[in-house]
């Protein structure tokens, strides 16, 4: 089972920092899920926040991944003033936000775009927030496509299937096991999809 961790950021102005590193907006809100992006736009990071207060975040996030998160954001901490630290995540936390989301695993940081990973129809990114950390990328993509030629889908099961095996592989067109999240009461799988997905109409997904 893929064991998460709690990054704690401290310091001023905690949520002016989430609000130009992160994809979702924070003026108003205190949890949420929300992705960080390098200057390129791919995804290092994606991580369920909670601003406890205007001093305090606390990011929850594979524990694999959380070397190379804080290593990313180390010299925007250093300009914010903002301290770090790794602690464990507390269980009813882990509780609280097992609904199945598409991490970001050590493998797989720097390699997916905010749209390769559905983000968008998710509801992790706000498009009207201003500038943030890989912004151009995102609304220039959302911008100029009119379907997306590859996905990353969640995929719910009773089986279990071993990561990186390859459902279908035809013409072109693969799905592909990325990850396997074990929950309670399912076994969640994330599946990249290169098939293309028509988004005409983004609403109805």
């Amino acid at each position: 089972m893929m064991k998460l961790c709690t990054v704690r950021l401290t310091g001023p102005k905690t949520r002016n920092f989430l609000q130009a590193y992160t994809t979702s907006c924070w003026l108003n809100k205190t949890v949420g899920w929300s992705a960080f992006l390098n200057q390129k736009g791919r995804v290092v990071s994606i991580a369920h926040i909670t601003c406890v207060d205007e001093t305090q975040v606390l990011c929850i996030l594979p524990a694999e991944v959380a070397y190379g998160f804080i290593e990313h954001l180390k010299p925007f901490l250093k300009f914010a003033r903002l301290d770090v630290a790794i602690e464990q995540a507390e269980p009813k936390v882990l509780w609280d936000i097992k609904t199945p989301t598409p991490w970001i695993l050590a493998q797989h940081q720097a390699l997916f775009t905010a749209h390769d990973l559905s983000l968008d129809l998710l509801g992790y990114i706000s498009f009207n927030k201003g500038c943030y950390l890989g912004q151009e990328i995102v609304a220039r993509m959302e911008a100029r496509i009119t379907h997306q030629k590859k996905r990353l889908v969640l995929m719910t099961t009773n089986n279990v299937l071993p990561e990186f095996s390859v459902l279908y592989d035809e013409d072109g067109l693969s799905l592909c096991v990325v990850s396997r999240h074990d929950f309670p009461d399912l076994k969640a799988h994330q599946i990249w999809d290169n098939s293309p997905i028509e988004l005409n109409d983004k609403t109805s997904h």
